[in-house]
């Protein structure tokens, strides 16, 4: 800028087109600390993301990270997205979501996460959960990665090719031979041949769409409402193959939720009271991390709570808890099969501690001398 007298004014200069893109999040869930530290991680990290990310309020955040591992995070996570918000998760198992980070925080799994969600503010797709199924779906030169992926996670023997979808007339013929007799339970652990995109149909039931290869569910019903189908056994054709354009046009408005809830739930509901097999009815249970409760069974927060603490029976659990015996059987049928039970049984030295469920953790001590 030239001055009256011919000298120049220096003027700082900006570059607003040059500028990184400002984005929001909001921190659900978490406790203090951790939200007070990935606060500060925002601003410690600012030069290692693709665009400046700060905290909002919940309503006007772009992305809501979520600690799916508190108690009703989970929930709070299922209702964020079934209403079209953008969801992370803050995590112990951040591969299952689509954007996910490690819990504790590891600040470069913060930074890869957001880059990721930045790029899909940009425009980008969101990344799929299981692009390996969704493409043996959609070409048949993918079909020996299709059985690969089912042989990893079906436990049985007997195998039967599922037809490139659509296949109605393998949907009506084979399916009821297939499932009839059989229970929830057993589809999903593998214990039936079919596999697959899966809709569940039977008269007064809710209706119930399965996907094994993607390890999820949907029903307009709640988690509570499917208590009938872990209870019964198939019917003739209650079971059908769904082709892929069809299954996900009938999900397109129903939250996607992982299968381990409805494995949950069967182990709940199955007990009537009881522990299953193979639980010593006079052992001592213990949780061995806080699980993810539910809220449409809110007696379970007070057994979570006495259960993390110490172990004990399950007459000791109920009383002090503040419920009957057979809920803290049925809690404790449940958590075991997702690994979350860490149990003495009578016949255990004091002191040994064996991991419950298939997932669960062996905890070795030194017996009391």
């Amino acid at each position: 800028m030239l001055l009256a007298s011919g000298a120049v004014l220096a003027l700082p200069l900006e570059c607003p087109l040059n500028a990184p893109k400002t984005h929001t999040l909001h921190i659900v869930g978490a406790p203090a600390d951790v939200a007070a530290r990935i606060t500060a991680l925002l601003d410690e990290l600012r030069t290692r993301f693709d665009a400046r990310w700060r905290t909002a309020d919940y309503a006007s955040a772009e992305l809501l990270l979520i600690h799916t591992d508190s108690v009703y995070g989970h929930m709070d996570w299922l209702k964020a997205e079934g209403s079209g918000r953008l969801v992370a998760a803050l995590t112990s198992t951040p591969d299952a979501y689509a954007f996910g980070v490690s819990a504790p925080v590891a600040p470069a799994d913060l930074v890869s996460m957001l880059n990721r969600v930045g790029a899909h503010l940009a425009g980008e797709p969101l990344p799929a959960k299981a692009p390996a199924a969704k493409a043996s779906a959609e070409t048949p030169t993918s079909a020996p990665a299709a059985t690969a992926r089912v042989a990893e996670t079906v436990p049985t023997k007997a195998t039967v090719p599922m037809a490139a979808p659509p296949a109605p007339a393998m949907a009506s013929t084979h399916v009821p031979d297939n499932t009839s007799g059989a229970s929830l339970l057993d589809l999903i652990n593998g214990k039936t041949p079919m596999y697959g995109r899966l809709h569940l149909q039977a008269s007064g039931l809710p209706e119930l769409y399965i996907d094994t290869h993607d390890q999820t569910w949907h029903s307009a019903a709640s988690l509570k409402g499917l208590t009938p189908w872990c209870t019964r056994a198939f019917g003739h054709g209650e079971v059908k193959v769904v082709g892929e354009a069809d299954y996900t046009r009938q999900t397109a408005t129903l939250p996607s939720q992982p299968l381990a809830r409805l494995k949950w739930l069967a182990h709940l509901v199955r007990g009537d009271g009881e522990l299953e097999a193979g639980l010593d009815a006079n052992g001592r249970y213990k949780l061995s991390r806080w699980p993810q409760s539910e809220r449409e069974f809110p007696k379970h927060f007070r057994i979570a709570t006495v259960m993390l603490k110490q172990a004990g029976t399950v007459d000791e659990i109920a009383a002090q808890g503040g419920a009957g015996a057979a809920d803290v059987a049925n809690f404790i049928n449940a958590y075991n099969a997702l690994g979350y039970i860490d149990r003495e049984d009578h016949s255990t030295a004091p002191g040994e501690s064996r991991g419950g469920g298939l997932f669960g953790r062996v905890k070795k001590a030194t017996a009391a001398s």
